[in-house]
C-alpha cells in the first residue's frame, strides 16, 4: 500500500471520530489511587517490523501536505490533488490534534465541489470531511450526490453508520465479505472495527494484526495507529487496561508526538501514580491545539496540589480552545466537551447539554455512556434512569453494561 492510499484509508477509518475512537470514555482521574496496572499483550498477536522514525515520518506528513498545497495553488481545477490534500489534512489531526486542518479540508472540499459539480468525486469529498467531524446527516446528503453523479459511496456510508451505532449488523457482514475477497490493510482494519463495535474483541483484535500483516511499506504511522485502536478497544470496551497500555505504549514506541495515545496512556497511569501521567502529558502539552491535554493537565495538577498554580491558567485555556472549536463544529466536539465541563470545565450542565446533542445525533455506546454520567453529574437521576434503559443490559461495552446496571439498581428506589 503506498502513503496516498494509506492517507485515504485513514480518513475513511477515521471519519467517526476526532482524534479518539469510538468507545466508552475514560473515567476523570480522582484522589485516590489503585495498584499499579501491569502493561502487557504478550498473549496477543504482535508484528514485529522495523520502520521509520516517528519524528521522521510526520515530518514527511507535514511536507506531504506542503507539497500538495503547492500543487493545487499552481492547478486549482485538479480534482485529484484536492482530494489528497483533505485527506493528508484529517490524517494529520489524527496524530497531531491540528484540528485547524479541519477549516482547510473544508475549504478544499467545498472548493472541489464549486469547481467540479457534476464530478461524483467532489461531492463524496465532502461527504468524507462532513463524516470526519460528524455531520453525519450532511455527509448522507454528499453521497446521495456522490452517487446520482456515478461514484459509488456505499464504503463511506458503511463508515458512518458503525459511527452511530446503527445497522451494525449489515456493517458487519459487508466488512468481513470485503476483507475476506480482498484483504487489504484498509479492510483488515475496517472490519476489525465493526467486530469491536459489536463485542467481538478477540476477532477485532486478529484483524488488526491482520492489517498490519498485509501493510507493506514503512511507515510507523499506520502501525502506531493500529495500536492506538488496539488500545483503545482493549482498555474502554473490554475493560482490559492492562492490553491497553500494552498498546498504547506500542503506538507511543513507533510515534513519541501522538498526542491521543499520550493522553490515553497517562489515563491509565495516573490511576495509580499521577506522577508519571503529569510528566507525560507535560511532553505534549504545548506540542498540540488540542484542548484535552492541557485539560487533563490541569486537573491531574489539581489533584496532586489542589493549590498549584498552573493548573488554573491551563484549564481556562482549555475551556477558551473547547469553545472555539465547538462553535465551528458543535458536533465534533460535542462529546469531549461534555467530559470535560463534567471535570475541570466545572459546568455539570453545559457538560449535561453537550452530551445529549452528541446522543441527538449518534447513538452509540459511547455517547450513552457519557450522556448517563453527565445526567448523573448534572444531578438528574430521572435522565439518567431513562437513557439507561433505553440504552440496555445488553451492550457490547463492558463499561456500559455496568454503568447501566448500576443505574438502573438505583432507579428503583426514586
Amino acid at each position: 500500500m503506498n502513503k496516498t492510499s494509506t492517507a485515504l484509508v485513514l480518513l475513511v477509518l477515521g471519519a467517526g471520530s476526532t482524534g479518539c475512537s469510538s468507545s466508552t470514555p475514560a473515567p476523570s482521574p480522582t484522589g485516590e489511587v489503585s495498584e499499579p496496572i501491569i502493561c502487557s499483550a504478550d498473549d496477543l498477536p504482535q508484528v514485529q517490523r522495523n520502520t521509520t522514525n516517528g519524528s521522521t515520518a510526520r515530518k514527511n506528513l507535514d511536507a506531504m501536505i506542503d507539497g500538495r498545497r503547492g500543487l493545487v495553488e499552481r492547478r486549482p481545477n485538479d480534482l485529484s490533488a484536492r482530494i489528497l490534500l483533505a485527506s493528508l489534512l484529517l490524517e494529520r489531526t489524527q496524530y497531531a490534534g491540528t484540528f485547524d486542518d479541519f477549516d482547510e479540508a473544508f475549504e478544499h472540499a467545498e472548493a472541489a465541489v464549486e469547481r467540479h459539480p457534476d464530478d461524483g468525486r467532489a461531492h463524496l469529498l465532502l461527504g468524507q470531511v462532513q463524516s470526519a467531524v460528524h455531520e453525519f446527516d450532511a455527509a448522507l446528503v454528499s453521497i446521495e450526490e456522490a452517487e446520482a453523479h456515478g461514484v459509488d459511496g456505499h464504503d463511506l456510508w458503511l463508515t458512518i453508520q458503525l459511527a452511530r451505532g446503527e445497522n451494525l449488523d449489515e456493517v458487519l457482514a459487508e466488512r468481513k465479505a470485503q476483507a475476506a475477497a480482498y484483504p487489504t490493510f484498509g479492510n483488515h482494519a475496517a472490519y476489525a472495527a465493526a467486530r469491536a463495535a459489536v463485542g467481538d474483541f478477540e476477532g477485532s483484535d486478529q484483524s488488526y494484526y491482520d492489517a498490519l500483516t498485509s501493510y507493506a511499506d514503512v511507515s510507523p504511522l499506520p502501525f502506531a495507529w493500529v495500536a492506538f485502536q488496539r488500545g483503545v478497544m482493549w482498555s474502554e470496551m473490554a475493560d482490559r487496561p492492562e492490553y491497553g497500555c500494552a498498546f498504547y505504549g506500542a503506538g507511543l514506541s513507533r510515534l513519541p508526538t501522538y498526542v491521543v495515545a499520550t493522553t490515553h496512556m497517562s489515563e491509565i497511569e495516573s490511576r495509580s501514580d499521577h506522577g508519571p501521567a503529569i510528566e507525560r502529558m507535560r511532553g505534549i502539552v504545548d506540542k498540540t491545539s488540542d484542548p484535552e491535554p492541557a485539560g487533563f493537565l490541569g486537573e491531574l495538577l489539581l489533584l496532586q496540589n489542589p493549590d498549584d498554580p498552573e493548573a488554573p491558567a491551563l484549564i481556562a485555556w482549555a475551556k477558551a480552545r473547547y469553545d472555539e472549536l465547538l462553535g465551528k463544529y458543535p458536533l465534533a466536539f460535542a462529546d469531549h466537551g461534555a467530559e470535560f465541563f463534567m471535570g475541570p470545565g466545572d459546568d455539570a450542565e453545559r457538560a449535561l447539554q453537550l452530551a445529549l446533542s452528541n446522543l441527538e445525533n449518534r447513538r452509540n455506546d459511547r455517547a450513552y455512556s457519557i450522556g448517563i454520567e453527565a445526567a448523573l453529574n448534572a444531578d438528574r437521576p430521572q435522565l439518567a434512569c431513562e437513557l439507561a434503559t433505553e440504552a440496555g443490559t445488553d451492550r457490547p461495552n463492558v463499561g456500559l453494561s455496568d454503568l447501566v446496571a448500576e443505574v438502573l439498581a438505583s432507579c428503583e428506589s426514586l
